[in-house]
């Protein structure tokens, strides 16, 4: 299984090296992936993903009617609308609960050692 991991925080550094860990996963460039995580917020502005030199439109012409799955959290309305659009597979971690609350207590320690 290949993945590429986009974004440039700590949560996705951690799991990067834990992937790397895992010999059963190879880090790859986004055209030879078969899955994509992105860090949270997927993006922002609707514009660019979030820690990340790609834009939203770069992305949705990659992944657009393949079998590509894209993993990231607190993708917008309208993202959702136009992944839908074109066939885009992806799962919005968010959207499960005891995610939400892993993610809020990663974001409020990583604030307070700020």
């Amino acid at each position: 299984m290949n993945i590429c991991i986009l974004g440039n925080d700590k949560r996705i550094e951690n799991i990067k090296k834990g992937i790397l860990e895992d010999k059963k996963y190879n880090i790859t460039d986004i055209k030879n992936a078969d899955i994509l995580i992105a860090q949270v917020p997927f993006s922002k502005d609707n514009v660019f993903l979030n820690g990340s030199e790609y834009s939203v439109c770069r992305i949705i012409e990659i992944l657009k009617n393949t079998n590509k799955i894209l993993f990231s959290g607190s993708i917008s309305k309208d993202l959702r609308k136009e992944f839908e659009k074109n066939n885009i597979k992806y799962v919005d971690l968010l959207d499960f609960e005891d995610v939400t609350m892993k993610n809020a207590i990663a974001t409020g320690e990583g604030a307070i050692k700020d």
